[in-house]
């Protein structure tokens, strides 16, 4: 994720699924949102969201008018979102980094995050790649395939993992990337729901 990202129409639907999941749950909210550096390009900007929550698309609407004066967009702004549903957040705004190896570290350091937790305390872990699960070993824009259930494995009985994915080149792609989902993490396919809007979609699993 990206600051030149923030509040376009993609996060009106991400955070419809964390918010709408973490208060039907009673979880607080985990935003790994691997972030990278702007790189001068800002997606498809603002359109409509069929089903979008209310609130979060006031609250967005909000947003991209404070952008047109002398706010900036920042992705830690969300917060302010989660505070008027008085729903806990914390994020996990460090660089992410490139290389495979690299990536295993910033994944590890997730890891001993949710190990550390309270043992009251259940989330709803929303990781957030510019593209979403898959084998890229070059550039830090996937959540690369090896470490998902790295992540899942740390989750505990009551978490529920949340993953932004992009639209893959292939037939149907919506239902292989579930079951790709499904694979990694070793559950039914079943058990994979999904939340789509134009050419992204937000996989979860309940732990």
């Amino acid at each position: 994720m990206r600051n030149e990202l923030y509040a376009d129409s993609r996060d009106e639907l991400k955070w419809t699924v964390a918010t709408t999941n973490a208060t039907t749950r009673n979880q607080s909210i985990r935003w790994v949102a691997m972030f990278r550096q702007d790189i001068g390009f800002h997606g498809n900007g603002v359109q409509n969201v069929p089903n979008a929550a209310t609130v979060v698309t006031e609250f967005f609407l909000r947003e991209r008018q404070a952008f047109q004066g002398t706010e900036t967009p920042a992705l830690e702004r969300v917060v302010v979102l989660c505070q008027a549903l008085q729903l806990p957040i914390s994020m996990n705004l460090g660089q992410y980094p490139v290389s495979v190896k690299r990536r295993l570290a910033y994944i590890q350091n997730e890891i001993r995050y949710l190990e550390g937790r309270p043992q009251t305390q259940r989330d709803f872990v929303l990781v957030d790649p510019d593209n979403g699960i898959g084998r890229q070993s070059k550039t830090g824009m996937q959540f690369h395939e090896a470490h998902v259930p790295l992540v899942w494995n740390g989750l505990r009985q009551g978490d529920t993992f949340g993953v932004v994915q992009f639209q893959h080149r292939e037939d149907d792609w919506i239902n292989r990337r579930r079951q790709r989902l499904a694979e990694l993490i070793g559950v039914q396919v079943e058990q994979v729901e999904s939340f789509a809007w134009n050419n992204v979609c937000v996989l979860t699993v309940h732990r």
